[in-house]
Formats: C-alpha cells, sequence, structure tokens
C-alpha cells in the first residue's frame, strides 16, 4: 500500500530557498570533513615524541625535587644522632613546598601517556561527527529536492545534524581542555635542552 503524505507540496521558490541554505551549511562541512580526517595524523605528529620527552623531563625534575626534599630535611634536622628538638620547630614552609611540588609532578607524570591516548580517541570521533552532520543536511537537502515528501527525512537530517553540532561542541571542550594540559605537563618538565642534560 502507498504511503500518503499530508503535508502540502512545497513550491518552487521554497524548495530552492531551503535547498540554498542547505548548500551553505553543508558546504563549509567538506572541507571540515577533510581537515577531520587528518588531524588524527597531525596530533600523532604533534604529540608522539613530544610525550616521551616531557615524561622523561617530569621523571627528571620529580628525582631532583626530591633530592632537594632531601637536603631541605637532612638542613632542617640536622644530624639525627644528636638531634635536638628546638630544631622540630623550625619553619616546615620549605619542604611543604617541594612535597607540593613533587607530588605535580608526579601526578602530571602519571596523567601524560592517558592523557595523550585520550585526545587520539577525541580526534578519532571528529571525522564521524563532521559525516553525521553531512549526512544529516544531505536528507534535509534530499526532502526540499522532492518537492516535500518523506516529510521524516527532513526531521532526521535536522535532527541528526544538530546532535552532531552538540556532540562536536562538547568534543572541542574535551580537547582544549587536554591540549591545555598536555602542554601544561610539556612546561612543567622544562625545555629539552635540560631534560638531556646528564648530572654531574
Amino acid at each position: 500500500m502507498e504511503t500518503v503524505d499530508h503535508h502540502p507540496a512545497l513550491t518552487a521558490d521554497q524548495r530552492l530557498t531551503a535547498l540554498s541554505l542547505c548548500a551553505v551549511f553543508l558546504l563549509p562541512a567538506l572541507p571540515a570533513l577533510w581537515k577531520a580526517a587528518q588531524l588524527r595524523g597531525d596530533t600523532v605528529k604533534r604529540w608522539r615524541d613530544d610525550v616521551g620527552v616531557a615524561y622523561s623531563g617530569l621523571t627528571e625534575r620529580a628525582v631532583e625535587t626530591l633530592r632537594d626534599l632531601q637536603a631541605q630535611a637532612d638542613q632542617l634536622l640536622g644530624d639525627m644522632d644528636t638531634f635536638d628538638p628546638l630544631l622540630a620547630v623550625a619553619d616546615p614552609e620549605p619542604l611543604a613546598a617541594l612535597a607540593t611540588q613533587f607530588n605535580k609532578l608526579l601526578r602530571a607524570r602519571g596523567l601524560l601517556r592517558r592523557r595523550y591516548s585520550r585526545q587520539l580517541r577525541l580526534v578519532s570521533l571528529c571525522t564521524y561527527l563532521v559525516a553525521a552532520y553531512v549526512v544529516g543536511l544531505a536528507a534535509v537537502a534530499v526532502y526540499y529536492a522532492d518537492g516535500g515528501h518523506g516529510y521524516w527525512t527532513m526531521w532526521v537530517g535536522i535532527g541528526l545534524a544538530c546532535a552532531a553540532l552538540l556532540a562536536g561542541g562538547l568534543l572541542l571542550g574535551f580537547y582544549t581542555y587536554i591540549e591545555n594540559k598536555l602542554t601544561g605537563a610539556e612546561i612543567m618538565a622544562g625545555p629539552p635542552t635540560t631534560r638531556t642534560t646528564p648530572h654531574d
């Protein structure tokens, strides 16, 4: 049995206007689809080596901080064989600062590779989201090109395109957050020239 579409047929002007709007929203998505397909490779190129170098730099800085903490503790407490109780009231703030710094370095190092892996998963989703947006707009265009038949096609297309845009906004927020965290860990690790310098 043939399905009856109760929605009135669209005029030529309505169809042309709607198709023009679809084209306006669709054309920028095509280069975006190409860029999304390249994004994973660009991310690997940007971070693959830097993550390894930053991990080593964070490890080295953590060891240096621990040595400073030990030296400060020895200086504060003196010789434990002849412990002076008066030293126990000395200001422990330098020790607390070093301990906090040591904890930050270890935490940044522990999360570094996990965040990099998460970043790769996020950029892999970009291609699918842009493709879903293109398919959604294409479905809307098909509806108007067909003269307004298949009303459900328009709403499915609009829903798919809007869902892709919303998910893309959330993904962009997560991407920016992780990118900032990776950059912060890289800065915390110090410049590459100091990371490769051996200890005397």
